[in-house]
């Protein structure tokens, strides 16, 4: 992974599942603006096949009915806010 390709990633911190469990999911935003889109061979593995990333429009984020997708994005849009005003 090129070093400038690190700079793109932010952590937006640990997203309880429930306020009844301690399982933890660190969730991370990237910062794709300006990269090509491109197709990759994979390796065909079961991981590969049960994972994958959807690029989609932030509207679809915000209609969501999954709590993980809206806590990210409310974790985003703070962090893009408190950037913005200078906090």
């Amino acid at each position: 992974m090129p070093e400038d390709s690190l700079d793109r990633w932010l952590f937006l911190g640990p997203i309880y599942i429930s306020k009844n469990s301690d399982q933890v999911i660190p969730v991370f935003a990237v910062d794709v603006t300006g990269l090509p889109q491109e197709e990759t061979n994979g390796d065909g593995s079961e991981k590969e096949i049960k994972s994958y990333l959807e690029m989609t429009d932030v509207s679809n984020g915000i209609s969501s009915d999954e709590s993980l997708v809206l806590a990210a994005f409310v974790r985003l849009f703070n962090y893009m806010y408190s950037k913005a005003v200078g906090k």
